[in-house]
């Protein structure tokens, strides 16, 4: 808590937006720790955590990218695998996995609306050019 807060005040933050959100997140967090319990173990250890870590560094890169809300997804499912990675919980590692998918749909989807609205848009230019 203290390593988050003293990023969040460092970067301009207001104290009283802080602590209401972390008033809100709080119980979330409680539930997630009153549910979690190790289990799944063949998710994590070597090879589960290097795929975790690679999933996330692909997740990453899309996060970034200038979608407009085609990042929500991808940071639920990073928050998601990261709390699976602390708590050692595959229960809560394939809810994350699950959001993974539902993002790579979702990416696909979108694109395929960006290059169909493009193609268009270029069949179009093409009439007006000719």
């Amino acid at each position: 808590g203290l390593f988050v807060a003293t990023i969040g005040f460092a970067i301009g933050l207001d104290a009283g937006v802080f602590n209401k959100g972390l008033s809100r997140l709080l119980p979330w967090l409680e539930r997630v720790e009153r549910f979690s319990r190790p289990r799944l173990g063949l998710l994590f250890g070597p090879v589960g955590d290097r795929l975790l870590g690679l999933v996330c560094t692909v997740l990453a890169l899309i996060v970034v990218l200038p979608i407009p809300g085609g990042n929500v997804l991808p940071a639920a499912a990073v928050a998601v695998l990261a709390i699976s990675l602390v708590l050692v919980d595959g229960v809560i590692a394939l809810v994350g996995y699950a959001l993974v998918a539902a993002s790579g749909v979702a990416i696909y989807l979108f694109a395929g609306v960006v290059f169909r609205v493009a193609g268009e848009v270029l069949e179009r230019l093409r009439e007006v050019v000719s």
